[in-house]
């Protein structure tokens, strides 16, 4: 297991020109909620402080096979969690793998730059928040908070039709104001 987490740390390090290059800066951004989120009567404003990003690496095991989750610890204490009311999953099929049944060093090198042509895309303009990365059982998922689904939607699917990905995906956008599918995430980062 140790091998596989060394080679997520280093493939971190190696993202940080992109998920890492937030660094010190505070992007602040003024949102305006209404009937685009289920619960809201009246639009509420919302003064927002997208925080820097800081990653925990967590080891599991899920169906017997180990797992590694990179989670951004900074969306603990994150508020307000309702302006990034959506959960946003991305499931990648990894394609060389070892007999754990998690990628090769070759394979995560694939999966973190495909990773890293996404990252920019669905944090433009304060979109989105990156929760983590999950390898498991020959799949790795990246998980978002979304503030507005629409443009991420409309990539994504564009990006599924148009065939010019590195490895077969799939993804799924929910509305979750409570962050109720963010709760494994958090609580394993949790102090």
């Amino acid at each position: 297991m140790g091998g596989i987490r060394r080679e997520l740390y280093k493939s971190l390090q190696s993202l940080g020109s992109i998920t890492l290059r937030y660094e010190w800066i505070a992007v602040f951004v003024l949102f305006m909620i209404g009937g685009a989120m289920a619960n809201a009567d009246e639009p509420q404003e919302y003064r927002v402080v997208i925080p820097e990003e800081a990653f925990i690496i967590v080891d599991f095991k899920q169906h017997s096979l180990p797992g590694v989750a990179t989670i951004n610890s900074a969306l603990v204490e994150f508020e307000p969690k309702v302006v990034f009311g959506w959960h946003l999953s991305i499931m990648i099929a990894a394609q060389d793998l070892d007999d754990q049944q998690l990628p090769t060093p070759d394979e995560q090198q694939t999966l973190d730059v495909f990773e890293g042509e996404l990252a920019p895309i669905m944090k433009a303009n304060g979109n989105a928040l990156f929760l983590g990365r999950v390898t498991n059982d020959g799949w790795r998922e990246l998980i978002y908070r979304i503030y507005d689904p629409e443009p991420v939607n409309e990539y994504l699917q564009g990006l599924i039709a148009s065939k010019k990905h590195r490895r077969p995906f799939d993804f799924r956008i929910d509305p979750d104001e409570g962050w109720e599918k963010a709760q494994w995430h958090i609580k394993a980062v949790s102090p």
